[in-house]
């Protein structure tokens, strides 16, 4: 995997005009948010478990028309408890989260492009991303779907990164742990068994087996289990 040189004064432009790029498109996953009613069924169930939450103060039991419900992991109710406390209890900010990373994959789609191609391969990937119908109806809806895509593609860019390290690959990797078990706590086992997948198939095809050692998978699974262990007790 080669990456191509760029002046930097255009590297430094690219830059600037993502983020530009990145803002109006939150801009628009979170134009008249609050105006369309719940229409993915779990919507209901985020939003009304996670204002069950404010309402009792109690931030580790989800609770949905009187009944636990433990089928997803903590996280995203954190997540929506958070914005609900910024912003107020309200449709709008249950759904501000997806928007949010549904702008926060742009970039790092970018990242991934632009260590895998170059930058105009990388500036089209994060142009075609938010123009994709599925990603921009998911960025406003209040579920877990959004957040879990961007945990995802942050384990692939940090094991890119790692990958393409002559040395020092540890901290890119210690990182593709940790969105990993971030990920997991968002959705639980997709988030391992995607970019586990994905990986694997890739070594397997690239017959680059002398990678795995740096991996360190056992390492890898004691920071995937410290993250969410203590939700799964």
């Amino acid at each position: 995997m080669q990456t191509k040189s760029l002046p930097d004064n255009l590297y430094n432009r690219g830059h600037l005009q993502l983020i530009v790029f990145t803002l109006l498109c939150f801009l628009a996953f979170t134009y008249n948010l609050s105006e369309v009613p719940p229409y993915h069924a779990d919507e209901n169930f985020y939003v009304t478990s996670t204002r069950n939450m404010i309402e009792t103060s109690d931030y580790i039991t989800p609770i949905y028309h009187g009944k636990k419900r433990f089928a997803k992991p903590i996280l995203f109710y954190w997540l929506v408890a958070t914005s609900y406390k910024i912003f107020g209890v309200n449709l709008f900010s249950a759904r501000l989260v997806s928007s949010l990373f549904g702008a926060f994959c742009i970039p790092i789609t970018y990242m991934i492009a632009r260590r895998l191609f170059d930058h105009k391969t990388a500036i089209i990937s994060a142009l075609l991303l938010p123009g994709c119908y599925l990603h921009f109806q998911i960025a406003r809806w209040a579920i877990t779907d959004m957040p879990l895509n961007f945990f995802i593609l942050s384990t692939f860019y940090f094991f890119i990164r790692g990958f393409q390290k002559e040395s020092n690959k540890d901290i890119s990797y210690f990182l593709m742990y940790i969105c990993m078990g971030i990920g997991f706590m968002i959705k639980g086992p997709p988030a391992i068994i995607i970019p586990t997948f994905v990986i694997g198939c890739y070594i397997l095809t690239s017959k680059n087996w002398e990678e795995l050692p740096q991996l360190r998978l056992g390492y890898g699974i004691a920071i995937i289990a410290v993250i969410i262990l203590p939700w799964l007790v």
